[in-house]
């Protein structure tokens, strides 16, 4: 393939599928992109999950090396919990829960339980205009008081942060936050970046013309 940051013309792409060194999942509620070379594998996720969505992506799991340094690149609604626990889980499992980096690029979301898929990474990191979004939990159609600050509790985010930011969960509505809101909540390790992981550009790049 090309050079470290050049744009793959479709002969290049065509290879990176036919080698399987590049995943594709185009689900009817989440697109995924996956790449890998000898050093890292990143993987593009945008859409939301609902119960069976955890279902198609376990390509992506018998796709991965094991135990290799994982970019995760969040542009994510959330959904249910469970397929998303479910995601984190394996994800952990599969690379290693300490060689995983979260990141959410400028003009990105990560929103609701998206946040749950950010906590998985031992690096968490966001661009200045990457936004992140917070409302209230529902269950079935129902209001749940409380159930979203369990999870993101659960999952690493602040106990203080999410006591004083109470109000973020009161409303169905999404309220969106940048880095420089999210202070002491632990969400990211690194309020945005110093130097981009080696090779994120190439792989962005690859992301806009697979999806």
């Amino acid at each position: 393939m090309g050079g470290a940051f050049a744009l793959p013309n479709k002969l290049e792409l065509k290879n990176c599928f036919d080698n399987y060194k590049c995943l594709k999942i185009d689900s009817k509620n989440f697109k995924l992109f996956a790449k890998k070379d000898n050093f890292k594998q990143y993987i593009y996720l945008q859409g939301i999950f609902y119960f069976g969505d955890f279902w198609e992506s376990d390509r992506l799991f018998q796709f991965l090396d094991k135990n290799k340094p994982t970019v995760l690149n969040l542009n994510f609604g959330g959904g249910f919990f469970m397929p998303i626990e479910s995601f984190i889980k394996e994800l952990k499992r599969k690379a290693g829960k300490r060689n995983i980096t979260t990141i959410v690029t400028n003009g990105q979301k990560c929103s609701s339980f998206c946040i749950l898929m950010m906590m998985a990474g031992e690096n968490r990191v966001a661009e200045k205009l990457a936004r992140f979004g917070f409302h209230s939990a529902n269950i079935f159609g129902m209001k749940a008081p409380g159930q979203a600050e369990n999870f993101y509790r659960k999952h690493g985010v602040s106990r203080n942060w999410l006591k004083t930011n109470k109000k973020l969960f009161d409303s169905k509505k999404m309220t969106y936050l940048y880095y420089n809101s999210l202070g002491e909540s632990n969400i990211l390790t690194n309020p945005k970046f110093v130097s981009r992981p080696l090779g994120l550009k190439e792989f962005l790049r690859y992301k806009s013309l697979a999806l």
